[in-house]
């Protein structure tokens, strides 16, 4: 696991954009590594270094830490922090929906004596985070902007809102069909329970030149879940997709850089 996640893209891109900012090195310490730091603290400053938990949906994954981060502000520990966990929470949580799914097909496949891999074996991170992103936030006015931005970013050819072709999307080859252009939904609960499933498909398998899908909640993914608003399966989806804009840093270069880790580009 520990090999996959620091070799990601993602992660090489956040080192570089703490090296270059902060002037600060940055490592990843599993909880077998830290002896002293207990992974269900908070973020803490301890022997100099900035320590910062990496876990979501409950589950502790590993902790960020910033090495000689006593010589910086308050408010670039928070900035830095909040940083960190937009990009790696969403990583990990993928990575651990894959382990899941790898673990329950082992168990299918072996006999019942047969040890199966622990949620430690390593397995590589799907590349399909880079075309479905989902973007949370309180405020619905913010989500549009923000697509249109992650749009231009990607260099697609075309910006389409999802309700305009819907009709013609019947199944995951129709979505793929539509090529290396971006699609805004810009409420997943607009989407048809059929139009969840094909996009639930539709991340496994995809290419450079699938569409961009762009997907926009102005609710909690966890209280959609918990209403019965959207299916468990279908919200694993988004929470591993899931781009939480309040979080997001105000500075416009800092904002891009942000955007360039999640898109991978």
């Amino acid at each position: 696991m520990s090999h996959n996640v620091l070799q990601s893209a993602a992660v090489e891109r956040l080192k570089g954009i703490i090296r270059s900012r902060y002037g600060k090195g940055f490592q990843i310490r599993w909880i077998t590594d830290i002896s002293d730091h207990d992974g269900d603290e908070g973020v803490r400053l301890h022997h100099g270094h900035l320590f910062i938990p990496i876990q979501t949906s409950n589950h502790y994954f590993a902790t960020a830490v910033i090495e000689e981060a006593h010589t910086m502000s308050v408010d670039d520990h928070e900035t830095i922090t909040e940083l960190v966990r937009l990009v790696l929470e969403p990583e990990f949580y993928n990575w651990y929906l894959s382990q899941l799914s790898h673990n329950a097909k082992a168990q299918t496949a072996q006999p019942l004596n047969t040890e199966v891999a622990s949620i430690h074996t390593p397995v590589n991170l799907s590349a399909n985070s880079t075309l479905v992103i989902c973007l949370e936030s309180p405020n619905p006015h913010q989500i549009p902007r923000l697509s249109f931005e992650i749009h231009e970013l990607a260099q697609r050819w075309a910006y389409l809102k999802f309700s305009d072709i819907q009709d013609q999307v019947h199944n995951v080859e129709d979505l793929r069909s539509l090529g290396s252009l971006t699609l805004w939904v810009q409420d997943i609960l607009m989407l048809t329970p059929h139009h969840r499933t094909i996009i639930e498909e539709y991340i496994h398998g995809v290419s450079s030149d699938s569409p961009l899908l762009v997907l926009g909640t102005s609710s909690s993914i966890e209280s959609l879940e918990t209403n019965e608003l959207i299916s468990s399966s279908f919200a694993d989806v988004l929470k591993s997709h899931r781009l939480q804009v309040e979080r997001l840093p105000r500075n416009s270069d800092l904002l891009q850089e942000t955007l360039e880790i999640m898109l991978q580009v």
